[in-house]
């Protein structure tokens, strides 16, 4: 609805102009007769469009047009004075009839309110773009301003463009005027496109970030806001789109999210553990292995305190945090009860900001525990040769000396005591023997002369051996072997210790019953087993069977031997391949069975 205020002191000239104006629903109109009435109403409203008298009962209209109002001035006068249409027009009157006596002025009357009305509207957006073109020529942003098409108002067109934008995407104002969306020339980004033209298209306000390609083929990245515009109707009218260059920043992002990947990459590609801890001792950054060796997810860590992931320590907190709260310690002793049973080393370094000041540390974890198991085991290991030399070395010493010393020893008891100093002997030469055959083992220094060999021929040897030791005892002792089968390309002489060990054993631990050997082929494998009736293993030991020195205590009972015969039969499966399992009851005899792959 548009304003118009009439201004005529002439009753017949007041119906008339009514009339003519009240011809368009648009126009509302508002009536003074006087300058004074004039004055008075223009003080308290705005309005479109004036149509005044020239000549007023108290003065003229030049008196409004010297108030140098913006509202579009119609003078009617009946005097047609060309002088006076001049002056008029150069005082800024938007238009001049004259009134003729059959009042055909009346009917021009409408189209100049509406001329004068669109003359209004354009001079404002005028006035408005010189007015942003002036605040927004050297902005901080590339500016560019559309004007809404009523027939296509989802494709606001180019009516303005400043230099930032040309700068930024390498495009010139005149070549975007007059096309839709002239800011998406260029960018690649498609969800954001997608987004920008459904807030057009709802006629709201937006802000995102836009990746578009420059005239000369760089990419540049922008920040980009749409605020729809509103006339003084309160009708949408223009767009405005503020464009600000961030692709520095973009590029320094992208040179941050690279670099902490490959921080990432070299972190999580470490052996050992790594946690990255703040002056508050919360972790920051944390790889895989440290991770697995604290027992922790990504979740449980991040963010929370170091010494909240080392529940489970042998060590006390207070212990624990007197270490963290050194600029530097090294080799730090932690004992992990859960999730596993670990002995991990702590060394930790001090980091400091630009200013020199403190800003956290970096921890690295290493899992010792197999090193502390394997010195635990060397040390076991000289312990218990110590104690095995040194039983047999004693008597050797012993009876060697009370013969030495007594001239006059009877004959039958230096025969003992010879006797007793030869076995002695023996048992010396076959620990050491046993030692060396498992170093040479271990140490991947024995000589194999392999060869396909019948591992039947080999049972039957060992048996013939061992044939009267287990007739001495009362024993039985039998084998069974599978006809036709296939030659195991092995070393004579491992596969004989394999099985002198275990027959050895078996016959050992037995007091009724008897041994049994047995050889078949089952699908690729031949399958070895040694069984026996005699007092069994019992199921806490089967971990421990094979370790070197290890033997099953029983209360009452003497048990013989080096301690090494397993280990080695172990470690000569393992240099075929093969496999070795345990099936033993106490008191209800004990299976040893080897699979050695044919191939």
């Amino acid at each position: 609805m548009y304003n118009i205020l009439l201004i005529e002191d002439d009753i017949v000239d007041q119906f008339a102009i009514k009339r003519a104006v009240e011809q368009d629903p648009e126009y509302s109109y508002t009536m003074a007769s006087s300058l004074k009435d004039a004055r008075k109403i223009l003080r308290a409203q705005q309005f479109d469009a004036i149509i005044t008298d020239y000549a007023l009962g108290d003065g003229t209209a030049q008196e409004i047009l010297n108030s140098k109002i913006d509202t579009p001035l119609i003078i009617t006068t009946g005097a047609g004075d060309e002088e006076i249409a001049v002056k008029a027009m150069k005082a800024g009157a938007y238009d001049y009839l004259v009134k003729d006596g059959d009042r055909n002025y009346l009917k021009i009357l409408p189209i100049t309110i509406e001329n004068a009305i669109q003359y209004k509207k354009a001079k404002e957006n005028e006035d408005w773009l010189r007015l942003v073109e002036s605040a927004l020529l050297n902005a901080y942003g590339a500016v560019i301003i559309t004007e809404t098409d009523p027939e296509k108002p989802v494709a606001p067109k180019a009516i303005y463009a400043n230099e930032a934008y040309t700068k930024l995407t390498g495009f010139k104002g005149n070549e975007v005027k007059g096309k839709p969306f002239p800011f998406l020339k260029g960018v690649q980004n498609n969800t954001e496109i997608a987004k920008i033209k459904q807030a057009v298209k709802n006629e709201k306000s937006v802000t995102t970030e836009i990746k578009g390609l420059h005239k000369n083929g760089s990419i540049y990245w922008a920040e980009l806001t749409l605020v729809p515009v509103l006339n003084r109707e309160g009708k949408h009218s223009h767009w405005l789109y503020i464009m600000h260059d961030i692709t520095a920043h973009k590029l320094s992002e992208e040179l941050l999210r690279q670099s902490k990947e490959r921080l990432d990459i070299i972190l999580h590609s470490i052996g050992d553990g790594v946690v990255v801890i703040n002056e508050n001792q919360q972790i920051m950054r944390i790889n895989y292995k440290a991770k697995e060796l604290l027992g922790v997810t990504q979740t449980q860590v991040i963010n929370n305190k170091f010494l909240d992931t080392l529940k489970h320590c042998r060590e006390s907190r207070d212990d624990i945090l007197q270490i963290l709260n050194r600029r530097f310690f090294a080799n730090y002793e932690l004992h992990l009860k859960k999730p596993q049973n670990r002995i991990l080393y702590l060394t930790g370094n001090t980091f400091s900001d630009i200013h020199g000041k403190s800003s956290g540390k970096v921890i690295i974890i290493r899992d010792v525990t197999k090193e502390k198991e394997i010195a635990q085991m060397k040390n076991d290991f000289v312990s218990n040769v110590s104690h095995e030399l040194r039983t047999p070395l004693a008597s050797i010493i012993g009876f060697s000396s009370t013969i030495r010393n007594d001239k006059n020893m009877p004959r039958e008891i230096q025969e003992e005591f010879l006797t007793i100093i030869y076995d002695e002997s023996q048992r010396l030469s076959h620990l050491i023997e046993d030692i060396l055959n498992l170093s040479r083992i271990e140490s991947g220094q024995i000589k194999s002369k392999r060869e396909d060999i019948d591992i039947g021929a080999i049972i039957k040897e060992v048996y013939e051996g061992y044939k009267i030791q287990a007739e001495k005892k009362g024993l039985e002792l039998s084998y069974q072997i599978e006809e036709n089968l296939p030659t195991l390309y092995a070393d004579v002489n491992e596969i004989k210790q394999i099985l002198i060990n275990l027959v050895g054993n078996a016959i050992k631990f037995t007091d009724n019953g008897g041994v049994f050997i047995s050889l078949i082929k089952e699908n690729a494998f031949l399958i070895l087993k040694v069984q026996d009736t005699g007092i069994g293993i019992p199921q806490s030991d089967f971990d421990l069977i094979f370790e070197k020195f290890h033997r099953v205590e029983r209360v009452g009972r003497q048990i013989e031997g080096t301690g090494l015969g397993l280990s080695i039969v172990k470690e000569i499966v393992n240099l075929y391949n093969g496999t070795i399992k345990i099936e033993s009851e106490e008191n209800n005899g004990t299976c040893f069975k080897i699979s050695f792959p044919i191939s």
